[in-house]
């Protein structure tokens, strides 16, 4: 390993490594990520892997770092430490100090986020953990991993690697994994990368779903966004929730589209059914808790939840792309001083895109409306509350849990599903 060429490689990287903490804010990571298969790309001297790992997570971290021994890579961490920290303490200003307060205690969270990462580097490499590899080329099998993330290289490094290196970078993560995560969005020169948006529009125009989402990490000035990438197909699967083979589902849902020529007209007629013609438990004070859609309809009643998953089942079957999203909103309507989660849909359609509806049911101060490409939902944001940044193919867990688990309404309204802050 001491040929010239090798010693060159070797000074010519920077590591410089993250925790999980840091992992979990940068990309939003819930539970129910942190529970799926990951794969980290440019993952350098991070302790994600290490961590997540101690956890009983499964995740694969790749980097061209890790062809270098333990002490090649100690050595080197200790004489960039040096360098990177001065210019940060020389140049503090410049830097946001929120979820990091100071120079000392960057210092201090790299370093040991690094010295994680070497204790556990030569296990890791055993065990193929960490993997000499580097996009745009991997050598996995086609949606071997559930997510992928990519930390501080893609976009960033715009003035080094150019648009067609990021488009094929992102469509092989997407080849190997269902759902990509970049991070940040913002070039070293503190301004967006020039090929965010014609990535986004190459990605669409592929039947991808790329969403930018805020997150709650920020150091550098202004980059606290990520590029969020599924697979349109995501949300047109049928699962157990969104159960649309079941008999009457697809049954109404051919039922409902009859005579419509547009998605445009069966989303319509989609919403004002379920609106209309299903219970609001809540509303109705109806003593059975259903989530699947199948029990949605066969009961005609289900919470805010549910009634999206019978939704979803109903456009899906259409093949209308059909997504999940949540409010956290005041529960004051059902007891004082508490906020949970409120449940409504995203549905593609190709005449305006993605569009908000929410078929919780109408009454006296709710007046929920179809009508694209203005957005009427049932509620308005008010202070302390807000909307969660994500269009999810599938329910939160969070929600799913609590509709198995409480089977009554006064059981619901004890225990109302909420979230943590990395959903925001």
């Amino acid at each position: 390993m001491n040929t010239n060429n090798e010693n060159y490689k070797l000074k010519s990287i920077v590591p410089w490594g993250r925790n999980l903490d840091e992992y979990k804010t940068i990309f939003n990571l819930s539970q129910q990520d942190l529970n799926s298969k990951i794969l980290g790309c440019g993952d350098g001297p991070s302790s994600f892997n290490a961590e997540l790992t101690e956890l009983g997570g499964e995740i694969t971290s790749i980097d061209p770092i890790y062809e270098f021994t333990k002490g090649q890579l100690s050595e080197r961490i200790d004489e960039v430490a040096r360098e990177v920290m001065a210019m940060v303490r020389e140049n503090s200003t410049s830097f946001v100090w929120k979820n990091i307060k100071n120079p000392d205690e960057l210092e201090s969270t790299r370093m040991g986020a690094m010295k994680n990462f070497l204790e556990d580097y030569e296990q890791g490499l055993k065990e193929c953990r960490y993997v000499h590899e580097m996009l745009p080329s991997l050598s996995f099998s086609d949606k071997q991993f559930e997510l992928a993330l990519c930390s501080h290289f893609l976009f960033l490094y715009s003035e080094h690697l150019d648009f067609e290196f990021h488009l094929n970078a992102i469509m092989e993560m997407l080849r190997v994994a269902k759902e990509v995560r970049i991070f940040p969005l913002m070039s070293l020169e503190n301004e967006y990368s020039p090929y965010l948006d014609k990535v986004i529009n190459r990605l669409e125009a592929k039947g991808y779903v790329a969403q930018i989402v805020k997150t709650d990490y920020e150091f550098q000035q202004g980059a606290d966004e990520m590029l969020v990438v599924k697979d349109m197909q995501k949300y047109l699967e049928e699962t157990p929730i969104v159960d649309y083979s079941n008999k009457k589902v697809y049954s109404l849902a051919m039922n409902l589209a009859n005579g419509c020529k547009t998605d445009t007209q069966i989303t319509k007629k989609c919403f004002e059914y379920v609106r209309d013609n299903i219970n609001h438990s809540g509303d109705y004070r109806d003593e059975i808790t259903t989530y699947k859609a199948s029990d949605v309809l066969k009961y005609k009643t289900g919470w805010c939840y549910a009634k999206s998953h019978l939704l979803a089942g109903l456009l899906r079957a259409n093949g209308i792309p059909t997504g999940f999203c949540y409010q956290r909103l005041s529960c004051s309507e059902y007891k004082k001083d508490i906020y949970c989660l409120h449940g409504l849909n995203s549905i593609y359609l190709k005449e305006f895109g993605w569009y908000r509806v929410d078929a919780r049911g109408n009454k006296e101060g709710v007046n929920a409306q179809f009508n694209p490409p203005h957005e009427q939902l049932a509620f308005k944001i008010e202070e302390h509350e807000f909307d969660l940044p994500v269009i999810y193919s599938e329910p939160l867990d969070e929600v799913v849990c609590a509709l198995k688990k409480y089977k009554n309404y006064d059981e619901m309204i004890e225990n109302f599903p909420d979230v943590e802050s990395q959903y925001v």
